[in-house]
């Protein structure tokens, strides 16, 4: 999850309650998910999916790269709506 400066106090993302039934949001703004098939971004203040990569539809297909139970990739920063300067990791 990414956190931005600019928070919204009072808003609960629906998005964020279906991921993540027992945690509290604290006002995150972008969710990433991944496995080794697909990596999705969602926009948790819109509840949106803003980005998404899915091995099947690449030619080749090609898998996501996981090492050390972490999944690599890159995301491209116009998908983000924010200056990656004022985001947390």
């Amino acid at each position: 999850m990414i956190s931005v400066k600019d928070k919204l106090p009072d808003y609960h993302s629906k998005l964020f309650s279906e991921h993540f039934p027992e945690r509290k949001y604290q006002s995150e703004k972008y969710l990433i998910t991944a496995n080794s098939n697909e990596v999705s971004l969602y926009n948790l203040y819109s509840n949106n999916l803003i980005g998404k990569y899915v091995a099947s539809f690449s030619i080749p297909p090609k898998l996501v790269t996981r090492q050390n139970d972490y999944y690599e990739f890159s995301i491209r920063k116009d998908l983000f709506d924010e200056d990656l300067k004022n985001v947390k990791f």
